[in-house]
């Protein structure tokens, strides 16, 4: 994953910057498809009855949410996983309000638990033009193959350890345990081969982002 990559420290975790040239990987999203490791993401779960989860979600987000749905904010990102779990993705720049958010409700509601999950997870980002393609071939769509007959939240057959979070036509995120980060990158650059997927670092990320790219899917 960090092979051939230029690293940096970036609010506490250290980021691939760039495999050689963040223009060139940019171009490669647009054109194809890339693959990039998320290690300054904050990932924070929370497990609670599902009433209760609901109940919190309603006050939370002034909306529900759905088992396996997302909602995309600007600063977090809700991935509702099942009836008991819900899983907080966000940049450490906001991570300590988020927490706080969290915690109040732990004291409100005895039933609910946050666990932070930063050092238990990695988290593989899928990106560009291509990601469906690629997200297909990985068995993401199902027997199918068509994105519109699966959940934004799903398993596929032979890797139910990894959660995939669609966030959006050309933007996934694969939640796995980062003892099976390794693995996970090889079989997602394997499966990416016919796309010219490239490795992105954090500098081609973000500005893919800026550009309106990797949009929510609700």
């Amino acid at each position: 994953m960090e092979a051939g990559a230029v690293l940096a420290p970036h609010r506490g975790a250290t980021v691939a910057l760039s495999y050689g040239s963040a223009a060139g990987e940019l171009a490669g999203c647009l054109n194809g498809v890339g693959i990039a490791a998320r290690p300054e993401l904050t990932m924070l779960e929370l497990t609670a009855p599902a009433t209760t989860l609901e109940r919190m979600l309603d006050a939370l987000l002034n909306q529900p949410l759905m088992p396996r749905g997302i909602l995309m904010s600007p600063t977090v990102g809700w991935f509702r996983i099942d009836d008991r779990r819900l899983v907080a993705l966000c940049d450490p720049v906001h991570a300590s309000r988020l927490r706080g958010r969290l915690e109040f409700w732990t004291m409100r509601e005895p039933s609910l638990a946050v666990r932070d999950r930063t050092d238990d997870w990695s988290a593989i980002a899928v990106l560009g033009r291509h990601t469906g393609e690629v997200l297909r071939e990985l068995g993401v769509y199902g027997l199918s193959g068509d994105c519109r007959t699966v959940p934004p939240i799903t398993r596929t057959e032979d890797d139910p350890g990894t959660v995939w979070l669609q966030c959006g036509a050309d933007y996934a995120v694969a939640l796995t345990a980062s003892a099976s980060a390794a693995g996970l990158w090889r079989r997602i650059a394997t499966a990416g081969r016919s796309w010219r997927m490239c490795a992105v670092g954090h500098e081609a990320l973000v500005r893919y982002r800026t550009l309106g790219r990797a949009g929510s899917r609700r």
